[in-house]
């Protein structure tokens, strides 16, 4: 990385906040699923055991941030439903610093990835002008803190590939498990790691991340379970045979070590009780941006969770082009890297069970916006040989802030 390399990082930074940050408080009620995320924040800060079918890092942090601002306790169902006093800004605006920072750390790892700087900062602006990105990076959904801290897992453990060294490789491990202590599917970064790590038979860096990211999970409950006096959780599923559990003691090591395994099934379980949603998709619909998902309306205006059309189709056209070339065994190691992580992140969806949404489909495109700037090197000698490497690639961004543009009324809700 050189002085340039951290100059054009700090512009991507710039950009994708000055993309995020408008009017970002508006609206002032709930918008899809932060009045449940809003319930469970209250319900840390306000010492109401609870359940939830996902892992707790999110409202852990967020309700780190909500103890800040004194409010009463809240239960938030449906959209459009006012706030009151619960912090919704503050905690919106830890999204948009880390949906900011998501575009850095995809435009570093591509340049520790490919070496070409043209191609990292097609791979940031990708993520910078994503409509979809944008629009969940003024929520406090937790989607946005998932993907952050995968790519920066992601980001370490390519500098450690790069440069060596171990607290690198012990921070990426971390991080991933920060990924994993957000949804499960976060194991998706880890796994694209150990993959890379399998190939070059680096078993005891194998070790490490496996340790570290089962550390930080582990940790991750114990500091969840240590928020509470005791008490008996309560479910907002509805499923039959699921005992009656109390949460440990607070800090009680040895009640936690036993309550995990009760909790971790009845997580499972509930993942398979969620019913069908109306905006719920079908991952094949995915890649092209097909089901999108209506976050919040007022009457003409709206939140629509979609994508930048251009860049989402670039990142499929990219993962085409790549696995075509995985077929005749010319696919670099990197691109190899990146396709991979990309499967990793998507074809699980087609075999699990359960409803899903747009939004699922993220941590893939981040692994896509890894390969796709290579993709377009690579066509562009196909299509348009006589042009050079910068005309090529200043055109592509021009056409992905059109399609940005395209889509510009319903990720702001104007």
């Amino acid at each position: 990385m050189t002085k340039k390399d951290l100059l054009w990082g700090a512009t991507i930074f710039l950009v994708a906040f000055l993309l995020r940050i408008p009017f970002f408080w508006y609206p002032d009620g709930v918008v899809f699923d932060e009045g449940i995320y809003a319930t469970y924040i209250s319900n840390i800060v306000h010492d109401r055991p609870y359940f939830e079918l996902h892992p707790p890092l999110p409202n852990i942090v967020m309700a780190s941030v909500a103890r800040q601002f004194p409010f009463e306790y809240k239960i938030l169902r449906g959209t459009s439903v006012p706030f009151g006093n619960f912090p919704y800004i503050p905690l919106r605006f830890v999204n948009i610093l880390l949906g900011s920072l998501l575009a850095v750390l995809v435009f570093i790892s591509a340049r520790l990835l490919w070496g070409d700087r043209i191609f990292a900062i097609a791979a940031g602006l990708g993520i910078a002008f994503d409509n979809a990105l944008v629009l969940y990076s003024r929520t406090f959904l937790p989607d946005i803190m998932l993907v952050t801290f995968g790519m920066l897992g992601i980001t370490l453990y390519l500098w450690h590939e790069q440069r060596g060294g171990l607290f690198r490789l012990i921070f990426a491990s971390l991080f991933f498990g920060a990924a994993l202590s957000t949804k499960w599917i976060g194991l998706a970064f880890l796994a694209a790691a150990l993959l890379l790590s399998l190939r070059q038979r680096k078993f005891g860096a194998m070790a490490i991340l496996i340790a570290g990211s089962l550390f930080a999970y582990v940790t991750t409950f114990f500091i969840f379970f240590g928020q509470f006096s005791g008490g008996f959780l309560t479910d907002r599923f509805s499923f039959d045979a699921v005992p009656a559990l109390a949460y440990p003691k607070p800090w009680d090591v040895s009640e936690a070590i036993s309550f995990l395994p009760s909790y971790t099934e009845i997580m499972y379980r509930a993942n398979y009780s969620v019913a069908e949603h109306r905006w719920s998709s079908r991952p094949w619909q995915w890649p092209l941006g097909q089901g999108i998902v209506g976050m919040w309306d007022r009457g003409t205006r709206s939140l629509v969770l979609g994508p930048n059309i251009v860049g989402w189709g670039t990142v499929c056209i990219g993962v085409i082009f790549a696995g075509a070339m995985f077929v005749y065994r010319r696919l670099p190691q990197p691109a190899l890297f990146a396709l991979a992580g990309y499967g990793i992140g998507f074809l699980p969806f087609f075999i699990i069970g359960r409803p899903f949404f747009l939004y699922h489909y993220f941590i893939a495109l981040t692994f896509g916006w890894l390969l796709a700037p290579w993709a377009l090197g690579q066509l562009k000698k196909i299509i348009a040989p006589q042009t050079t490497h910068r005309r090529f690639f200043g055109i592509f961004f021009i056409l992905l802030g059109a399609g940005f543009l395209l889509a510009f009324r319903h990720t702001y809700g104007i």
